[in-house]
């Protein structure tokens, strides 16, 4: 999920700095259009990649627990294919709000390294530091709330906090709905060329 953050927030924020987005506004009057189409195609690419990376983990996993002699035939069951879905669906959830992130770092800062640097930093360090001195934090703080979505809940598991799945959920589309309307408004009221 940090590389989808990184790739969405340098991808976007770049487009700033060397002038492109200056030029793609010149000809297209659509400001918001725009900036949906970009961001629908820098996250169909992420949500490409992770569903790549979760087969190729499918497949190396199953080689190497083949060669280990481990019985992996409850992988491919019903049961075992029911939970590699809900996964899925799961990672999918997760990946797209840290996206959502990146984008709106990169709205904010117009910068590559400033909005990966500080996305990073907030969902990496200030995220962490808060859960730490803020016992509900995990509850309310959205990387935590992201990351137990990914996990499908949890009921006090000390990386994520005290949060159903069902609470993370609601949040984070919240937080994502928020993010995403400030970071319309912010790219449409804002100059880009300044």
């Amino acid at each position: 999920n940090v590389v989808a953050l990184i790739l969405v927030a340098a991808a976007v924020a770049a487009e700033y700095s060397q002038g492109t987005l200056r030029n793609l506004l010149v000809r297209e009057s659509g400001r918001l259009r725009m900036l949906a189409g970009k961001y629908l195609a820098m996250l169909l690419y992420t949500l490409i990649a992770v569903t790549v990376a979760v087969g190729v983990g499918m497949i190396v996993g199953a080689i190497g627990g083949s060669i280990r002699g481990m019985d992996t035939s409850k992988w491919f069951s019903s049961s075992g294919l029911g939970h590699l879905a809900v996964f899925y669906a799961n990672l999918l959830i997760s990946t797209t709000a840290w996206t959502i992130l990146g984008l709106f770092a990169a709205v904010l800062f117009r910068s590559a390294a400033a909005a990966v640097g500080v996305a990073l930093a907030y969902g990496l360090v200030v995220e962490a530091l808060l859960s730490e001195l803020w016992s509900d934090g995990p509850q309310w703080l959205y990387g935590r709330l992201a990351n137990a979505v990914l996990v499908g809940g949890t009921l006090g598991n000390d990386t994520t906090g005290p949060t159903t799945y069902g609470w993370a959920l609601g949040m984070v589309t919240v937080y994502a709905v928020i993010l995403l309307v400030l970071s319309g408004l912010l790219f449409r009221i804002r100059d880009v060329t300044s």
